[in-house]
């Protein structure tokens, strides 16, 4: 879970599958408020 220390929404992402072209910037947004955090780790469902 991550908590956007602006808005203050807590939040949790699942990552379903890895796309065939991915790459991850390190860009993460609150999906709530759209501010900039540093990266979260997500896990991968098996």
């Amino acid at each position: 879970m991550h908590e956007c220390e602006i808005c203050g929404n807590v939040f949790e992402i699942e990552w379903i599958a890895k796309g065939k072209d991915y790459n991850d910037f390190g860009h993460w947004y609150c999906p709530f408020c759209g501010a900039m955090f540093d990266t979260i780790i997500i896990e991968e469902t098996p």
